[in-house]
């Protein structure tokens, strides 16, 4: 077997993925292009449901190429992505008045076309969500072993809404409606690389001189971090992932103490993308972070500031605050990066002279 197939770590963790009807499907279509069968050896049938995809992933014909990954995207958004029925509608009914109310405006009635709107947002968000994942794993700047890809884009698909007090993702149903996890690619190769490390390791005798070497070397790799080792050994991709956006996603405790960095002014009526962007790879709570149509419609109202403060190469790249306009007035409390999108500890002295730039309003805020 080649050093980078490891279809016995997926069968660990998906015991009856050889089974399954996808791989099943997979080896009829290798049988009845080769005319030799797959054996039932279950390592061997899931190495080629892998091979499957690494036959789509790499054709020479950049135009074939396309077509496989695009009809590979319609696949997995209609098996993944909510279906409009199962969109809680109460629920997001409920969560808009109590912000309008929380932010002075009352109870308001609802638009005609709300229900259209929400699913538009809904479904667009996830859709987009998911195809950031399949187009980096699909590239070639993406060069993981293929069942490492697999498990980490299965993984992540069963991940639902991000809790910041709890640090820790939900998990995935037919009614949970936000978008699929951010991308942080920096976060997704320590994940994959850590994870590497501990199937070699777990790959040899238990009390074998190599084995001790391996995990001593990973240890010292880890910074000598005995929570992140620990969580190490469980392979579980959610907790692993979750821990490297934490601590190595820009908004760890130690990083944000450095508050030096720029705002960002994005004007009323300008085009989503480049503040939808910024804001991506970030454990951020934001509703404008998950969803680009969150951020057009929001745009539609006025001006969005954002504080971005610098990162380790003094880059002015990780979003800290924001402010959300409504016409000349300040449409919500300025949002943070602490849970429920509170202002961290640090921030504070850049967040009240800022404030200062919109007089009276902005005194109101100050004095909260």
């Amino acid at each position: 077997m080649e050093k980078n197939q490891n279809p016995n770590f997926l069968k660990k963790k998906y015991n009856s993925l050889h089974t399954s009807e996808e791989v099943e499907s997979a080896a009829k279509r290798t049988e009845g292009k080769t005319g030799e069968s797959v054996p039932l050896k279950p390592e061997e049938r899931i190495q080629n449901y892998l091979d499957r995809f690494s036959e789509i992933l790499n054709r020479e014909d950049d135009e074939k190429r396309e077509r496989g990954i695009e009809a590979l995207k319609k696949v997995l958004h209609n098996d993944l992505v909510i279906k409009e029925e199962n969109i809680p509608f109460d629920y997001f009914i409920e969560q808009e008045m109590r912000i309008a109310e929380q932010e002075g405006y009352g109870r308001p009635d609802l638009p005609p076309n709300w229900e259209e709107e929400k699913t538009k947002e809904i479904i667009g968000g996830q859709e987009q969500s998911l195809d950031q994942w399949i187009d980096y794993l699909s590239s070639k700047d993406a060069m993981y072993p293929d069942w490492a890809k697999y498990w980490a884009f299965r993984s992540m698909t069963q991940m639902g809404g991000y809790n910041k007090k709890e640090k820790k993702f939900g998990k995935r149903t037919e009614t949970s409606a936000q978008p699929f996890p951010t991308l942080n690619v920096a976060c997704l190769a320590k994940t994959i690389d850590v994870i590497q490390k501990q199937t070699e390791i777990t790959s040899l005798p238990k009390k074998s001189e190599e084995r001790k070497t391996l995990q001593k070397y990973l240890t010292y790799s880890l910074d000598n971090d005995t929570e992140y080792t620990n969580l190490v050994s469980t392979e579980n991709f959610a907790k692993l992932y979750t821990y490297a956006l934490e601590k190595f996603g820009g908004l760890s405790f130690e990083s944000l103490e450095n508050i030096a960095g720029k705002w960002k002014v994005y004007p009323k009526g300008s085009e989503p993308d480049e503040l939808y962007e910024s804001l991506q790879g970030f454990p951020l709570e934001w509703c404008t972070a998950v969803n680009i149509e969150t951020a057009r419609n929001q745009l539609e109202g006025g001006d969005f500031h954002v504080y971005y403060s610098q990162d380790q190469n003094d880059v002015a790249r990780i979003p800290r605050l924001a402010i959300r306009m409504f016409g000349e007035d300040i449409a919500e409390n300025p949002r943070g990066i602490r849970p429920g999108q509170n202002i961290d500890e640090f921030i504070g002295p850049v967040l009240d002279e800022k404030l200062k730039e919109f007089g009276e309003k902005g005194e109101e805020f100050l004095k909260k």
